[in-house]
């Protein structure tokens, strides 16, 4: 039997093909809206991300606490939040776009999930009153994993440096749990930036 940590392991890698790091970029006339981020509400949080670069603040839920990002993982990855059972996680990671026609969410979003099974997808207000695409995904069973789903939030931002690429997303093999973790996780999350 397959764990989330492997099935998220396969989650990181693909949901990165399109973002790396780079150096600052200049925001395009369509730019992403403009932040200086925020706290999550409500708090208490827990926060993902090194001191002294972007972090995501997600409220603290019961059970939650920090987990080891999968091995394999990009070096854009945030953090991993695991709940007290090991089935279900939450994953953040942050990049700078290299295509600077992805200056929306929407268009963040549509690089994202090109190539995978999107089951919805809605406009919603995500971290801080930004713009952001709200995807649920089916991953189906391989020989070594367990068929699951994920629901993420892509965002793209601006900063006072850079345009930026945002992911949290929820990952469970009970497609049931999903309305649940969405609002325990994904419902009020912020972003903070370095001083």
């Amino acid at each position: 039997m397959s764990s989330i940590f492997t099935l998220a392991k396969r989650l990181s890698v693909a949901a990165l093909t399109s973002i790396v790091i780079a150096g600052a970029v200049v925001a395009p006339a369509e730019a992403a809206p403009t932040t200086a981020g925020c706290r999550a509400v409500p708090q208490p949080a827990l926060t993902l991300g090194a001191e002294g670069t972007v972090r995501v603040e997600i409220p603290a839920a019961p059970g939650w606490h920090e987990g080891a990002v999968p091995a394999g993982a990009s070096r854009l990855a945030l953090g991993r939040l695991v709940d007290a059972s090991n089935r279900d996680a939450l994953d953040a990671w942050i990049g700078v776009p290299t295509d600077k026609k992805i200056t929306t969410s929407a268009q963040l979003a549509d690089v994202e999930t090109a190539r995978k099974q999107v089951l919805s997808r809605r406009s919603v207000a995500g971290p801080c009153g930004l713009p952001t695409e709200a995807v649920t995904i089916r991953y189906a069973a391989t020989a070594t994993e367990r068929e699951y789903f994920v629901s993420g939030r892509y965002t793209a931002a601006q900063t006072s440096k850079e345009t930026l690429a945002i992911y949290v997303g929820v990952s469970t093999f009970d497609r049931n749990r999903l309305p649940q973790l969405e609002n325990e996780l994904l419902r009020g999350y912020g972003i903070r930036l370095p001083a």
